[in-house]
């Protein structure tokens, strides 16, 4: 799959007349080729004329076979203008050059207007390969730093005859264990230049290898999934999902981290760090692995944006992989507007990959949620997409859910991340549903609510209400006052004896003892006065009111046994076996009846 597309990219430099070869040819071509990062970045140059005797609207490049299945990235246009050339796929053809054999893969360059007989013009084709140099050594220790392998041709290949032709390539360094030799070529630190050569015959190709010190991070992410949630509230969010590795040269050994921190993380190929780009609007930014949360990051204000500093957990060296989420929201008026045409017609537009530096995404897969109800979804890309596919996705008061849009593309590149647009219709009257179900939501719930506590679920027959129901009810509201009022006044006795205890003062006690008394007495009289009002109104009411007199009366008598043998024992002397078991029998006796009495009260006032 991903050689077919490479082959419909096509490219690398040479110039063609409408399917016939003849009749045109390269006055000048000049290349640079910049490796001073994992990429191999080239611009052409070409002077294009014609020398037949008609006019061409098209000319062609061309890019050696085993090379354009490394291309990533590809553009044409106008020196002049800058106007930016259309490209389309061409035929591959094979041919012997120097006694090697090589296939050459095509690529049609649509002209902006027809070139006239002996006219001439100049266009530029910038070109990013991927994955061209190789780590050599494969392996190398923490401390060493990497060389890597380089293969190229040492011309422009063209099917055209180019009269004059140079080619500069800008190193990683000026460290060059071994580079192709041809006449005439020189070396200046980091810059190796080939050529002028003169009359150049079509498709001209020998060998080009370079074999040179290049330390830049070699980050790969073998997979990244960003995904964009529209809504029309005024937001959208953003997620992106990264699995990364470093493809540089791989650790020989073990990692030291005790080496890495003395040195001051002096390790040349490594990755202590990702750099990306955010938007200056971009706000909630989290970044999380599998574990959780990572909070080694850096967010600073530069003049392109919003740059976060994503730190891994552990640096990355060769070979070692790493995966990571992150995400951000960003306003909905900077990227979502609507069509003067439409009203009801809304266009996203948003970026394709992320904005990190030279870093190389082997497979990108772009997911775009609508708001639920979109419409009429149509989608437009800077370039080509290898997939495009549509889903359904659900979330929270969602109905029928909502229409996502995957688009997919390989072999993606700094180059790339450019702006696409989503265009899909959406009726304001849809926003307000998600309002609508949370107000029938609550209507309901506050419904089951307002039935549920109308419903009987007692086990037994149903005990209807007497006629006498609410002045039973007053009388008992009245009755527990006073049952609450009467245990505040033992809590008193008892609080009267532990001071009496503490001063060594009997006096003091035996006279709050009896306004304590008194009290109790009075409050006796008036829960006889509704025993026998109750007589009258409930009979089973009068009845547990009776019991609970019973049980008043047990408790008071054990408290007063238990203070007796304490005042015995603390001021008469009385014996110590004597008061314990005096005081255990009376405590157990008050704990019984007080337990007792507080059962049979609620068992009378629960229905309150």
């Amino acid at each position: 799959m991903k050689e077919a597309l490479c082959f419909v990219l096509l490219f690398s430099i040479a110039v063609f007349g409408a399917q016939n070869y003849d009749g045109v040819s390269i006055k000048k071509a000049t290349r640079s080729i910049d490796l001073h990062s994992q990429f191999s970045l080239q611009n052409v140059t070409l002077s294009v004329t014609n020398t037949g005797s008609k006019a061409i609207s098209e000319v062609y490049l061309a890019l050696e076979a085993k090379q354009a299945k490394h291309l990533s990235f590809l553009e044409v246009y106008l020196v002049e203008t800058g106007q930016s050339l259309p490209t389309s796929a061409g035929e591959t053809v094979d041919r012997e050059s120097g006694g090697q054999k090589s296939s050459f893969v095509h690529q049609a360059v649509s002209l902006a207007k027809p070139l006239e007989p002996q006219g001439t013009v100049e266009i530029r084709a910038t070109y990013v390969f991927t994955h061209t140099m190789v780590p050599f050594p494969a392996q190398i220790s923490q401390t060493e730093k990497q060389l890597v392998k380089y293969y190229d041709n040492v011309f422009v290949a063209s099917p055209y005859t180019i009269q004059t032709q140079t080619t500069t390539i800008k190193l990683g360094s000026a460290r060059i264990e071994h580079r192709t030799e041809s006449s005439p070529s020189n070396v200046k630190g980091d810059v190796v230049t080939y050529g002028p050569f003169l009359e150049l015959a079509p498709h001209r190709y020998t060998e080009l290898f370079l074999h040179f010190e290049n330390n830049a991070p070699f980050i790969t992410v073998t997979r990244m999934v960003k995904e964009y949630e529209v809504s029309h509230w005024g937001n959208v969010a953003v997620e992106e999902q990264y699995e990364l590795q470093h493809d540089g040269a791989k650790l020989k050994g073990a990692f030291s981290r005790y080496d890495y921190q003395r040195s001051g993380g002096n390790a040349p190929s490594h990755v202590p760090v990702l750099r990306q780009v955010l938007p200056l609007s971009a706000s909630d930014i989290y970044y999380r692995d599998e574990i959780g949360n990572i909070s080694t990051s850096h967010i600073s204000l530069t003049e392109r944006g919003l740059t976060l500093d994503l730190v891994p957990r552990f640096p990355l060296f060769g070979g070692w992989k790493f995966g990571f989420y992150m995400g951000y929201n960003l306003p909905a008026h900077d990227y979502l507007f609507n069509d003067a045409s439409s009203s009801s017609t809304y266009i996203l537009n948003v970026t394709m990959a992320a904005e990190f530096d030279n870093v190389a995404i082997d497979e990108l897969n772009i997911r775009i949620i609508l708001p639920e109800g979109a419409s009429n979804i149509e989608v437009k890309t800077p370039f080509p997409i290898d997939e495009k596919s549509s889903t359904t996705h659900f979330t929270y008061l969602d109905t029928v859910g909502r229409s996502v849009v995957i688009l997919k593309k390989y072999n993606v590149v700094p180059q790339h991340n450019r702006y696409f647009q989503v265009t899909y219709k959406f009726s304001q009257l849809s926003m307000l549903q998600e309002p609508f179900l949370l107000i029938v939501a609550f209507f309901l719930f506050f419904l089951v609510i307002m039935v549920y506590v109308r419903l009987e679920f007692h086990i037994g027959p149903v005990r209807q209400r007497s006629s006498n129901a609410d002045k039973v009810d007053d009388l008992l509201l009245k009755v527990k006052d006073y049952f609450d009022q009467r245990a505040e006044l033992h809590q008193s006795l008892d609080n009267a004896l532990t001071k009496a205890i503490k001063s060594k003062n009997r006096d003091a006690y035996n006279t709050e003892k009896s306004r304590l008394d008194n009290s109790l007495t009075l409050l006796r009289k008036e829960v006889q006065k509704e025993v026998v009002t109750a007589e009258d109104l409930d009979g089973e009411v009068a009845r547990k009111l009776r019991d609970i007199e019973r049980k008043e009366d047990a408790k008071a008598k054990a408290q007063l046994q238990l203070h007796k043998a304490e005042i015995a024992f603390r001021f008469d002397k009385a014996p110590k076996g004597a008061y314990e078991e005096t005081k255990a029998e009376s405590e157990k006796a008050y704990a019984t009846a007080d337990e007792e009495l507080e059962s049979l009260i609620s068992d009378l006032t629960e229905n309150l």
